[in-house]
């Protein structure tokens, strides 16, 4: 099956703005949006950001805080903020406030220029949580849970996430709506974060009781500092959930491997999987695809709990579970009608088989199942 042949491509029902335009659907924002700071990422001139804790000298640690507490000092790293590479280490020195006296450096750090939204978007434990160093105390800077979610490290790594979304948002759209696959979309890479987090820091404090030679399957060891970026969560969350819509549709891997959407889902969740208990390069990333797909695979089991914790958003799509029970009303005569209509089509079925049904008869059954379920 090509995908103009898909009905959850041509379905029109979910837009933003009314119309039942396309390119007013949320998938199609996501998708721009994510363009958009890829560009801007590009463009934006460099500043130079954290990604490691202090390593202090031999008595460092003492001394800074010595000099910190008397607020005479200050903790600042000595660099060239000119610089062409991309990376580096920064010294920690003390610096006299009044007088510009340079002492003996504390420590180093490590640094990355990078634009002002990587910066100010990119997730961390350290600032996600919380993080004491010398110069006080940080973290609680929750919007990072969804501001990573925009942010890619390459071009290709901002293609692969936006094919993904393209392929299998539609699906999920066209069953939640435009608003709700909006939520439901950051819900899961904020899951997905959550899951990197919560690892990272029993991971953390696993070797801080134990020692650093600890090692222990499906927690991260990697240091608090280390950026998490990508919208990878967000889409393993929406694939999960399209194999819980729609678990027979057929997709081509590669343009070439026909595959059941349902076997696709857990072939790149089991390989991510795989990935974050052999503690792989890029372990943290895939342990925020896990969370991802955990988060999309449960809500797409219980749609319900999207339709009534997101109730303020109106009505969903018409067909979707949330419309139905909303159109249904109050009325006894109205719950009376719909049962009645159920009966007489499964008397039919009984009679003459699926065969014998209009179009209009399975989309009526399909929908009271639907409503059923949830």
């Amino acid at each position: 099956m090509g995908f103009q042949d898909r009905d959850y491509l041509r379905t029109n029902a979910s837009s933003f703005g009314g119309g039942g335009a396309r390119r007013f659907t949320a998938n199609t924002l996501l998708i721009l949006a994510c363009v958009i700071v890829g560009m801007l990422d590009t463009v934006l001139p460099k500043q130079w950001v954290q990604t490691s804790q202090v390593q202090f000298v031999e008595g460092g640690e003492k001394i800074a805080r010595e000099l910190s507490a008397s607020k005479e000092w200050i903790i600042a790293p000595a660099m060239d903020p000119n610089t062409k590479q991309s990376f580096g280490t920064a010294l920690m020195v003390p610096v006299q406030a009044k007088t510009g006296e340079v002492r003996p450096p504390v420590g180093t750090i490590n640094y990355q220029f990078v634009s002002p939204l990587r910066k100010w978007l990119q997730f961390t434990t350290a600032q996600a949580l919380i993080d004491i160093t010398p110069q006080g105390v940080g973290g609680f800077e929750f919007w990072r849970f969804i501001g990573f979610q925009f942010l890619h490290v390459g071009l290709m790594h901002l293609v692969l996430n936006m094919v993904g979304l393209w392929v299998f948002g539609p699906l999920v759209e066209e069953r939640l709506g435009a608003k709700r696959y909006l939520a439901f979309y950051l819900f899961c890479g904020m899951m997905g974060a959550f899951l990197y987090l919560v690892l990272n820091a029993g991971g953390i404090g696993a070797q801080a009781m134990m020692g650093e030679s600890v090692k222990i399957p499906g927690l991260l060891f990697t240091d608090p500092w280390t950026p998490l970026i990508g919208a990878s969560a967000g889409v393993f969350g929406v694939i999960a959930a399209g194999a819980v819509f729609r678990p027979n549709e057929t997709i081509v891997v590669l343009f070439v491997l026909p595959m059941r959407l349902a076997t696709f889902a857990v072939l790149v969740i089991a390989f991510a999987l795989y990935n974050m208990l052999s503690a792989t390069q890029n372990a943290g990333g895939e342990t925020a695809h896990i969370g991802g797909a955990l988060a999309g695979w449960w809500l797409a089991k219980r749609p319900h709990l999207v339709n009534d914790f997101f109730s303020i958003l109106g009505r969903g799509p018409r067909g979707s579970t949330q419309h139905l029970r909303a159109s249904r009303g109050s009325g006894t005569e109205r719950v009376a009608a719909s049962t009645v209509e159920v009966d007489r089509i499964l008397d039919k079925v009984s009679a003459g088989g699926l065969q014998s049904l209009s179009a209009a008869e399975k989309d009526t059954l399909r929908r009271a199942s639907d409503a059923r379920k949830s």
